[in-house]
């Protein structure tokens, strides 16, 4: 089992799935006829478009400095 101590991972995650959340519920309530049809999801477009950027740098940086840590962390059990 992977531990995430990274805390950029799961920064990044949170904002991953609290910025597209909304935009993507709001998606799936006008699939289903819940939301009215021509309905405008300001808000919620706003909210993904900018967290959408900042997660995807958070997370990426968190993936190399967890895959850098693992690497490092392998080449000195080999020794």
């Amino acid at each position: 089992m992977i531990k995430l101590r990274n805390a950029l991972l799961i920064l990044g995650s949170l904002l991953f799935v609290f910025g597209c959340g909304p935009l993507l519920l709001y998606i799936l309530g006008e699939r289903i006829g819940m939301v009215s049809r021509g309905a405008n999801p300001v808000g919620a477009g706003l909210l993904f478009y900018f967290s959408t950027l900042p997660a995807t740098g958070c997370l990426l940086v968190g993936a190399l400095l967890w895959l850098w840590t693992w690497v490092r962390g392998r080449r000195d059990d080999k020794r």
